[in-house]
């Protein structure tokens, strides 16, 4: 399981991610939402390093489980859309699946 890190958004606060870089700069990178009641690390950890021998992954964790607005607020499904789009812009993916 790749460590992850929190990462500082714009107006949205602490958002935790885990990424790993495939297995070129040019990869497409995959980007993996875990269900409810979990997170990145509990869902992905068998299937992260695999992709990764394809693609470039970013594991994003929704608030409801460790990230955070940045009133301190928690949100389980609020802003889902947006907080996955600003840790995308934050690593410099402009596409991805």
């Amino acid at each position: 399981m790749p460590p992850g890190r929190w990462v500082r958004t714009d107006g949205r606060g602490a958002i935790f991610i885990r990424e790993l870089p495939g297995p070129a700069e040019t990869a497409r990178t995959v980007v993996l939402l875990h269900g409810l009641g979990a997170t990145s690390g509990l869902q992905f950890a068998p299937t992260m390093n695999q992709l990764s021998e394809h693609f470039r992954v970013v594991a994003v964790d929704m608030r409801s489980t460790v990230s955070r607005l940045a009133d301190g607020r928690s949100g389980l499904l609020d802003n889902v859309a947006e907080d996955v789009a600003a840790a995308l812009d934050y690593c410099d993916v402009t596409s991805a699946v």
